[in-house]
């Protein structure tokens, strides 16, 4: 509520941003960094999203750097059928997955919520939900969270384009980024409208953020 209380009082107030109903990240590397560490077990995120294709070990965000460390992490999965799977944990080096043997979502919304070992999609209304019981045993690992299409959390896999509707993290609980589509005026540039700290977050990776492929 806060945040779509901010977007309305920067409409009135003339602001620098066009609101946008949605941006598209390249799969090569279109990304921001949310500042969020990833030690952290009560943060939660709520991920809108979808894919313009179908490809394999494809992660939307994520604070991977090895296979022997802990991370959060969501990626597209799946076997040469096209069938696909989400999976995420903390333990790079025994990933699970938690929700599987679907069709592929390729143009379909995805809605995440993703918790500590926890796991609900809801697909156009179709709702699947994991658990994983085991925690995790690898290192601890600080690095701070990506969101974006790029290899963020996952090694291979071809370009899928991701198109973002929203993104939000909580922290135990309390709303720590709120992120909100939107081109800069100034430049044309799309990127995160982040509407706790009212900062334009454009894309760091190597490709920018764009309205439609």
């Amino acid at each position: 509520m806060a945040g779509m209380m901010e977007l309305r009082r920067m409409v009135m107030e003339g602001s620098p941003y066009v609101f946008v109903n949605q941006i598209v990240g390249t799969g090569m590397d279109s990304r921001i960094d949310t500042g969020i560490p990833g030690n952290d077990d009560s943060l939660a995120f709520d991920l809108c999203f979808s894919f313009d294709q179908f490809a394999k070990w494809r992660a939307v965000f994520g604070n991977y750097i090895s296979e022997d460390t802990n991370c959060w992490r969501l990626l597209q999965g799946g076997s040469d059928d096209g069938k696909f799977y989400f999976t995420t944990n903390h333990k790079a080096g025994s990933s699970s997955s938690l929700v599987s043997g679907h069709d592929t979502v390729v143009g379909k919304v995805v809605k995440a919520h993703l918790e500590y070992l926890r796991l609900k999609l809801d697909i156009e209304g179709q709702v699947k939900t994991g658990v994983r019981s085991n925690p995790p045993d690898g290192t601890e690992n600080s690095t701070t969270i990506a969101l974006g299409s790029s290899r963020v959390g996952a090694g291979g896999g071809g370009t899928v384009h991701t198109t973002w509707y929203y993104a939000r993290i909580s922290k135990g609980g309390l709303l720590v980024r709120d992120y909100r589509p939107c081109m800069r005026k100034q430049d044309g540039k799309y990127g995160f409208f982040e509407t706790i700290s009212k900062t334009f977050c454009p894309s760091i990776g190597s490709e920018d953020f764009r309205v439609s492929i």
